[in-house]
């Protein structure tokens, strides 16, 4: 599965619920969030893979904002432990 755009890809890796392939960033990209997503993929061993903005975009379409990450559905709680947790 794909999923695209800065604020997907950052919490995808942070929140650990997803095993990720490889992330995409188009060149050039040159923000703090972009510095911040390289350091989080660094830290997490992800394989970064720096692509042209067409290259991009003949992939994965338009609107992706410049990244894009393979990885895998999303890993919820096992509803043992969400019946555990207090309700506020």
């Amino acid at each position: 599965m794909i999923i695209s755009g800065m604020i997907s890809v950052k919490a995808a890796i942070e929140n650990q619920r997803r095993d990720i392939e490889k992330v995409w960033l188009v060149t050039g990209k040159g923000s703090r969030d972009t510095n911040y997503l390289k350091k989080i993929c660094r830290t997490a061993g992800l394989k970064l893979i720096r692509i042209g903005p067409e290259e991009m975009k003949d992939q994965f379409g338009s609107g992706t904002g410049g990244v894009a990450a393979e990885v895998t559905q999303r890993r919820s709680d096992p509803f043992e432990k969400l019946l555990k947790q207090e309700v506020l």
